[in-house]
């Protein structure tokens, strides 16, 4: 399995991002702050879930400046490094399985 695409580390808190996420569920920075931060502590399912949501969102609205078409494109190759680590984890045990 390759390395990860680089994650940078969030330039604000998790609890910053929680209290922008009140105010505005569609807030990217808060949002790729929440995905980022998951990745560091090591819960990769929910920073799945951030991931896709991000590349979601700004694919049904559209960029509106380059740094949110870079941010889908990172949480792009993240979202198909996570399903291609799962695949291979899927894989590994059916091997060992016998099949």
């Amino acid at each position: 399995m390759e390395l990860h695409p680089p994650v940078p580390v969030p330039a604000i808190s998790d609890e910053e991002a929680d209290a922008r996420l009140q105010n505005n569920h569609f807030d990217l920075e808060a949002m790729l702050a929440k995905a980022d931060g998951r990745f560091h502590a090591g819960d990769g399912r929910a920073a799945a879930s951030f991931y896709r949501a991000i590349a979601r969102l700004i694919q049904q609205r559209g960029a509106a400046n380059r740094a949110e078409a870079e941010a889908a494109d990172r949480c792009g190759r993240m979202v198909a490094w996570g399903d291609a680590r799962f695949r291979d984890h899927l894989l590994m045990s059916l091997e060992k399985a016998g099949f």
